[in-house]
């Protein structure tokens, strides 16, 4: 069951530890939390934010709207040959745990993107890159 909550704190949610609200706060863990979402009829005129691990934004003010929280987790091989693996990784895994997970198991090519903070969904917007490489 899909929990929504109201006048929600983000103190915990955000790098700066800044103690602001949003009128709605939804945790997505899952596909099926995703769908529920958006069948609510209530939430979709509402301004929508996606947070991952809020490490790439700061709120200035109350957010009056509906923040997301991407908690999706999982990671999945889906090719691999002598030279290449793609691996499916979850929007909401953090990004240094990808990095590390690929070291261990000797997936090279993204071992200099350590220690970058925030979720692998939002390495795309946040243009990830360190050391020359993205």
């Amino acid at each position: 069951m899909l929990k929504i909550e109201k006048n929600f704190s983000l103190k915990n949610y955000n790098s700066f530890g800044l103690d602001v609200t949003t009128e709605y706060f939804v945790l997505i863990e899952t596909r099926k939390d995703l769908k529920q979402f958006l069948q609510e009829v209530f939430l979709k005129n509402k301004e929508t934010l996606i947070l991952g691990c809020g490490t790439n934004i700061l709120f200035t003010d109350n957010f009056n709207g509906v923040i997301l929280k991407n908690e999706m987790k999982g990671l999945e091989i889906t090719d691999e040959d002598d030279r290449y693996i793609q691996i499916r990784v979850a929007s909401g895994e953090k990004w240094d745990d990808f990095v590390k997970y690929c070291v261990e198991k000797g997936y090279y090519g993204i071992e200099n993107l350590s220690f970058i903070p925030g979720s692998v969904g939002a390495a795309t917007v946040q243009n990830i890159g360190a050391y020359g490489v993205e």
